[in-house]
C-alpha cells in the first residue's frame, strides 16, 4: 500500500512537471511566439526587465518552490526505483533508500534557501551596481 501511493506521488509529479515546465519553457525560451500572441514581456533573460521582477514575485517564487520539489521527488524516487530493482541485497536497497533520502533533503534545503534568499533580499539592478 505505501509503495503504491509512493509510486502515485511519483506519477502525479511527473504530471506535474510537464506542465510547470511546459510554462517555463514558453516563458523562457519561446518569447518570439509570445511577442506574436501579444504575451511577450521582452527578453527573458534580462536582469532588469524580466529577471529581476521575477525575482521580486510571489508566484514565481511559489512555481520555482514547485518546481524544486516535484522535480527533486520524481528524480531521486525514480532512481530509488531503479536501485530496488537491481538484484542486490535489502539492505543495500534499504542504505540507497536512505541515502537518496538524504540527498533529497540536502538539495531541496539548499534549492530553497536560494530561491528564497532570491525572493527576500533580491539584488539590486544592474545599473544601479554598475554606475550606468
Amino acid at each position: 500500500m505505501r509503495e503504491s501511493k509512493l509510486w502515485f506521488m511519483h506519477i502525479l509529479a511527473g504530471g506535474l512537471l510537464i506542465v510547470f515546465l511546459g510554462f517555463h519553457s514558453i516563458i523562457m525560451h519561446y518569447d518570439t511566439v509570445l511577442g506574436y500572441l501579444g504575451l511577450s514581456s521582452g527578453d527573458a533573460l534580462d536582469f532588469n526587465s524580466s529577471v529581476l521582477p521575477r525575482m521580486k514575485s510571489v508566484a514565481h517564487t511559489t512555481i520555482y518552490l514547485i518546481l524544486l520539489v516535484i522535480g527533486l521527488y520524481h528524480g531521486l524516487y525514480g532512481l530509488r526505483s531503479m536501485i530496488y530493482e537491481l538484484a542486490i541485497p535489502r539492505g543495500a536497497k534499504k542504505a540507497a533508500g536512505v541515502f537518496l533520502l538524504l540527498v533529497g533533503l540536502a538539495v531541496g534545503a539548499w534549492g530553497v534557501y536560494t530561491i528564497l534568499a532570491g525572493h527576500l533580499n533580491p539584488p539590486p539592478e544592474l545599473t544601479a551596481v554598475l554606475g550606468g
